[in-house]
């Protein structure tokens, strides 16, 4: 982004977020050139500390709550910060607290959000993005039937989530999008699906 004036630039915040802070700390090229005079910066979570919660039930003086409902601990390091409602739905996730102070104090206006809430949603269909070590996964069947950040350490876990969400709601018969580390989700799930678009880059 070379433009003089920028309304609003996305990042993809990991989900350690030390490595992302030691990387802005002295840092001046031309994206955190960008923060520093756009009017907002979106950040995109990679977590698997996350949980979905309507919006008329976020209890915003202990956010951690909900992360805690889960069994989702949330480190001595990490802030809690929710994004913005998106179709009556906010994310809740834990993040570095050094990478959050970093952000507000070189962007404007900080805002967060997750892979979960990110792209359009399906009709009928399973949406994934796979991350450093997170599997994003959404279901749709006229309507939101299952939304999850999940951590996987291996193919296998993988596998087991695509077998278990197929066993609920019989995801390879129906149609898939995934984003991410498609070269590995193709791998995996070679044959399985009835259909699947393996997107690219910042395709949704």
């Amino acid at each position: 982004m070379s433009s003089t004036s920028v309304n609003k630039v996305s990042i993809w915040l990991g989900s350690g977020g030390h490595t992302f802070s030691k990387e802005v700390e002295g840092t001046d090229d031309s994206v955190w050139a960008d923060m520093r005079r756009c009017a907002e910066v979106e950040v995109v979570v990679d977590t698997h500390k996350t949980a979905l919660v309507p919006e008329a039930y976020v209890d915003g003086d202990n956010l951690s709550r909900h992360l805690g409902d889960l069994a989702i601990s949330v480190a001595s390091d990490e802030s809690v910060v929710c994004s913005r409602p998106v179709d009556g739905i906010v994310a809740v996730m834990a993040v570095s607290s050094d990478a959050v102070a970093i952000l507000q104090r070189v962007a404007k206006g900080v805002v967060f959000t997750s892979p979960l809430l990110v792209g359009e949603p399906l009709e009928r269909g399973t949406l994934f993005e796979l991350g450093s070590d997170t599997l994003y996964v959404r279901v749709y069947d006229g309507g939101l039937r299952f939304a999850e950040a999940l951590r996987v350490e291996s193919d296998g876990d993988i596998l087991f989530v695509f077998e278990t969400l197929h066993r609920a709601y019989g995801i390879y018969n129906m149609y898939a999008r995934a984003k991410g580390d498609t070269d590995r989700i193709a791998r995996l799930t070679k044959g399985c699906f009835k259909s699947i678009t393996l997107c690219q880059g910042g395709e949704v």
